[in-house]
């Protein structure tokens, strides 16, 4: 699989739903979301055509994103700038086998 990236808010939502269940003691989980010279980009390349970076948010010269899922904090739900050394949760996608059988997570 790879690493989980929300393509609209409705995933956005439902990922953060998920990790609030309490499946990880996380508070932020990394997404596969970068920093390109045309935008943004997914783990596979493809430009990103959803964005939900918190207020501020990215900061400058940012090129690795978490999503914030600590529901006692400002940004939660939203995507947040960090080092690519910090340490945060992982979601990984699972690979479709077709896409009538896509599931995610």
């Amino acid at each position: 699989g790879n690493i989980v990236c929300p393509e609209s808010e409705t995933e956005n939502s439902d990922i953060v739903a998920l990790l609030s269940d309490g499946i990880t003691d996380s508070q932020s989980v990394w997404i596969g979301i970068q920093k390109s010279e045309s935008g943004y980009t997914l783990h596979d390349g493809s430009e990103a055509s959803y964005l939900n970076f918190a207020e501020g948010q990215p900061a400058e010269g940012a090129e690795s994103f978490i999503l914030n899922v600590d529901p006692d904090s400002a940004s939660y739900g939203k995507w947040e700038a960090a080092s690519s050394d910090a340490k945060h949760g992982t979601v990984c996608e699972r690979v479709p086998t077709n896409e009538s059988n896509r599931l995610r997570f």
